[in-house]
């Protein structure tokens, strides 16, 4: 964010010219939305992390799956969670050091707090 310079040229004009700059602001600049929190945190949901990441496919995978961190550290803790999280992490390859065991392992020492 920058500070803008706005030439003042005598004290009776200030009123126009914050006038006419706050106005030219409001639709100079578009809103831009807020990140993704738990997007950007996601990739680093490893074991792995942070020599690396999550891939990109593996972190929307895993936003179609799960709403939430919440969700993902929760399903992390179930058996059925830890299925699902393979299969579509995984393509249902039998392989160690893969994506989902490094989200599961991660998971695995950390609580849910309400």
């Amino acid at each position: 964010m920058s500070i803008p310079i706005l030439p003042l040229h005598d004290v009776v004009s200030l009123p126009t010219m914050l006038l006419t700059y706050h106005s030219s602001s409001k639709t100079a600049s578009p809103s831009v939305p807020p990140p993704n929190t738990a997007e950007a945190l996601l990739p680093h949901c490893t074991t792995s992390a942070p020599y690396e990441l999550l891939s990109e496919h593996s972190t929307n995978v895993l936003t179609d799956i799960c709403s939430a961190l919440g969700d993902l550290a929760a399903a992390a803790g179930t058996d059925e969670g830890k299925m699902q999280i393979k299969e579509y992490l995984d393509d249902g390859q039998v392989r160690g050091n893969t994506d989902a065991e490094g989200v599961i392992h991660f998971w695995e020492e950390e609580w849910i707090a309400e």
